[in-house]
């Protein structure tokens, strides 16, 4: 797989599943960057609210693609035969934090789910 591609899907699953601190107004919790991006889109609200939004999108956003340039700068001086082995290791890793109940927060209360059920409760 082409280092391209392989940093892309790597950006994707970081999107999916990895913990974003979301701050709105009243709400603070953990949410996945794609779920944030999907209730901006869906949305029908204040102009404000909106702005929230995309800031986090904007922020997390640039600091995964971040993420994503230094690690595959880092496989790149990985050997050969090892290099997918760790790329692999590294996603795994990624779609392994999901399982952990540390998304969503509520106005007063707080109910700890993993991602996977976040996104089946869409």
């Amino acid at each position: 797989m082409s280092q391209v591609i392989c940093k892309w899907a790597l950006f994707l699953c970081m999107v999916a599943i990895l913990p974003c601190f979301y701050f709105m107004v009243v709400v603070g919790g953990f949410l996945p960057l794609g779920l944030i991006i999907y209730s901006t889109l869906l949305m029908d609200e204040s102009v404000i609210i909106i702005v929230i939004h995309l800031l986090h999108v904007l922020l997390y956003g640039s600091l995964f693609y971040f993420i994503c340039k230094l690690i595959m700068k880092g496989l790149a001086q990985v050997p050969g035969g090892l290099k997918m082995a760790a790329y692999l290791g590294i996603v795994l890793l990624i779609l392994g934090c999901g399982f952990l109940p540390i998304y969503g927060a509520g106005h007063n209360s707080v109910e700890w789910v993993n991602v996977y059920e976040l996104y089946t409760g869409l």
